[in-house]
């Protein structure tokens, strides 16, 4: 729901709304009114924080029209995660943040979707991706893996073979999308041809270019920095993201986990003594 986060007064001319739900009449039509609220007490400068899993594309649409119509100047800040409607509604801001790890998720074409959903939730590298077979994934235990491919010259970075386990929501689409694929081709994503797909990237920044965002800022890399990231957050522990993302060494691992702040150690010191 939408909530205003008050400034103490005369310190900041700016107003903080944070929005965090799904769209739809009800949820709407309380931010237009927050808006409203505030514009009638004068105020003109408004700092949107937004995370939401999409929903209405009709509210949606009517909340960009209404944003975009308003007499104020709007920055919008993507603070979770902003998927599906909640994108038009991001892009009503005149000036645009997201934060490190936030997410944005675009419907689109369903294969487009798959190839990079596949990438960030494998933490692959593009020549691993590029290479993966059927026979590389296990559907009964949702993982995958890497391995040599002679007959395309393939071999892992430092010869290392690996399994990598994979949510079970992908694993269903794999199976769906296995369905609906040339029988007659091992690879998971080949081209026409049956040879590996060698355009990753160019698709990548033609998406982002799609998007409205900037192709020069989008690389395959940020995918597996991202999961890379993203799993140490979670608690998995080093030596287990060592092993999924292949790396030789700890160190290579261990530029992916942030230093955490200070008052958080001393939460967690005084949770040990």
């Amino acid at each position: 729901m939408a909530a205003v986060i008050q400034p103490q007064s005369g310190q900041f001319p700016t107003v903080y709304i944070s929005f965090s739900a799904e769209i739809n009449a009800h949820t709407t039509e309380s931010l237009i009114a927050v808006f409203a609220n505030e514009i009638n007490q004068g105020k003109r400068d408004f700092y949107l924080m937004l995370s939401t899993p999409g929903g209405s594309v009709m509210n949606g649409l009517n909340l960009y029209n209404v944003l975009r119509g308003l007499p104020i100047t709007l920055t919008t800040h993507n603070v979770g995660n902003v998927d599906s409607i909640g994108n038009a509604v991001f892009l009503a801001g005149q000036t645009r943040y997201a934060c490190p790890h936030s997410t944005f998720m675009f419907h689109g074409d369903s294969e487009e979707h798959l190839w990079f959903d596949f990438l960030l939730k494998t933490a692959m590298r593009e020549q691993e991706l590029m290479h993966t077979s059927w026979s590389d994934i296990n559907f009964g235990h949702s993982s995958v893996f890497v391995r040599y491919k002679p007959e395309y010259g393939f071999s892992p970075k430092t010869y290392r073979e690996r399994q990598i386990p994979i949510p079970k929501k992908l694993t269903q689409e794999l199976k769906e999308f296995k369905s609906k694929s040339d029988k007659t081709c091992g690879l998971v994503f080949p081209t026409a041809g049956c040879r590996p797909k060698l355009n990753f990237l160019d698709c990548c920044k033609v998406i982002a270019k799609r998007a409205g965002l900037a192709p020069a800022n989008w690389w395959l890399h940020k995918f597996r920095a991202t999961a890379a990231t993203r799993m140490l957050q979670k608690g998995i522990d080093l030596k287990s993201v060592q092993r999924f993302l292949g790396h030789k060494d700890i160190e290579s691992t261990m530029r992916y986990l942030a230093a955490q702040q200070n008052d958080v150690l001393q939460k967690r010191v005084e949770e040990v003594w």
